[in-house]
């Protein structure tokens, strides 16, 4: 997701990205993007590598605020209120 304005509201995840075949896919990039999010589960999902590059993004209501197996975060303003 680039250059995005996004609001989400889910009962599970809010954004998710797997793939069973392959565990080296399953990846997800945030770039310069405004994410609002109010999930039931976690408000961003990736199975492997998890991306976010500048941006805003809250995520008000979640288990989970962000997951992945990889991290990598530059330059973004997170709110979150998880459980």
């Amino acid at each position: 997701m680039k250059d995005a304005t996004v609001t989400i509201a889910a009962g599970h995840d809010g954004l998710h990205s797997n793939n069973a075949e392959d565990v080296n896919l399953g990846n997800l990039y945030v770039g310069q993007a405004q994410l609002t999010a109010q999930v039931g589960d976690d408000g961003i999902h990736a199975s492997n590598a998890l991306i976010v590059n500048t941006g805003e993004i809250t995520i008000t209501q979640s288990t989970e605020a962000m997951e992945g197996k990889n991290h990598s975060h530059h330059g973004r303003q997170l709110e979150s209120c998880s459980q």
